[in-house]
């Protein structure tokens, strides 16, 4: 079952819910992680290759109605959901192009199917994710 032995996977957000899980699962599947997590940059540090990105990152909105979010909840979310992922799919694709295969996965929700009300920073950083294809 090792079928990702030799590969070098980076999760953002690796370290618990979700992100843990797919954390656990690479390294079950023979994969070296490395997990990126927001509060320790440098036990974070990833200086190899990568030939696997799971975008993963990410954090809950407040639940306010719109008339009644900060800006900056707004900003701070598309920030951790959308511009986070394409900043780290930029820094590993030169390693990833350089190696037989590299895979990106970005984790959205089903947020983007369903907008639930008191989230809408929450719901437009996920499908702002999801509208946003990695071309290498």
């Amino acid at each position: 079952m090792a079928h990702l032995d030799g590969r070098v996977a980076l999760v953002s957000g690796g370290g618990r819910g979700i992100g843990g899980g797919i954390s656990l699962r690479l390294a079950a599947e023979g994969a070296a992680v490395a997990v990126n997590y927001r509060r320790d940059r440098d036990a974070a540090e990833d200086g190899g290759r990568n030939d696997v990105l799971v975008a993963n990152a990410g954090i809950a909105s407040r639940g306010r109605a719109v008339a009644d979010t900060d800006p900056a909840e707004v900003d701070r979310l598309l920030q951790t959901h959308a511009t986070s992922a394409h900043h780290l799919s930029r820094l590993v694709l030169p390693s990833m192009r350089a190696r037989p295969r590299g895979d990106i996965v970005m984790i959205s929700s089903v947020a983007t199917a369903h907008m639930a009300p008191f989230g809408a920073p929450y719901n437009m950083a996920k499908a702002a994710l999801a509208l946003s294809p990695v071309l290498a």
